[in-house]
């Protein structure tokens, strides 16, 4: 759309600082392409400093991204179906749940907790 406005050959140019700043948004950053997976991607959580993302797939994979170039960072494969990721609010955790739970840290990857998510609801219980 914005290409339709740009001066031919000898044309005067109208164009003002306003159409510069729509063509930069507009073309934006060009995407980032994450492969390594092998099945479809479930879940996606972005870090809290928005650097890196974790995602999730259908044969259990978690997988930690470096946002800017799609490197992967870490890869594990969880015991049972995971069904979402995420971050701590300061970054410095990565769990993943579904039938169970595991949490990692986010700088060495060592794995800290792990727990079956039916006997952490029941010692709720009162």
């Amino acid at each position: 759309m914005l290409q339709q406005h740009v001066p031919r050959a000898g044309e005067p140019d109208f164009r003002g600082w306003e159409w510069r700043h729509f063509r930069k948004r507009a073309k934006g950053d060009r995407p980032t392409i994450l492969e390594g997976h092998s099945q479809t991607v479930n879940k996606v959580a972005f870090s809290p400093d928005g650097r890196t993302l974790a995602t999730v797939n259908d044969d259990s994979t978690v997988k930690h991204w470096h946002v800017e170039t799609g490197r992967e960072l870490a890869s594990f494969d969880l015991p049972f179906y995971g069904l979402q990721t995420g971050f701590s609010p300061d970054g410095r955790f990565l769990v993943a749940w579904g039938l169970r739970v595991i949490i990692w840290r986010a700088l060495s990857w060592e794995e800290i907790a792990a727990a079956e998510a039916r006997e952490q609801a029941e010692a709720k219980r009162p």
